[in-house]
């Protein structure tokens, strides 16, 4: 028997991992780059980027709206 085929998207899921990515590609921004300037290590924000975590309230989620040019509630909800 043959083993299923996954068709795999290099999309992040909607909402939150979307908007962050998005943004994070419309400033020229690695992964790296962008945890270096937030201050956190760069898989998160591949983590976050995937949906496998959502950010903790606090400073990191401040510092990426910031370093993106957007705010807190945009990123997490979607609404300016």
């Amino acid at each position: 028997m043959d083993s299923p085929q996954f068709v795999t998207s290099s999309l992040p899921p909607v909402g939150f991992p979307r908007r962050l990515r998005k943004l994070r590609l419309e400033h020229g921004y690695t992964q790296k780059a962008l945890a270096e300037i937030v201050g956190i290590h760069w898989r998160t924000i591949g983590f976050w980027e995937s949906g496998k975590h959502r950010p903790m309230p606090g400073d990191a989620i401040i510092r990426t709206s910031v370093a993106l040019n957007t705010t807190v509630r945009f990123l997490l909800e979607g609404k300016r």
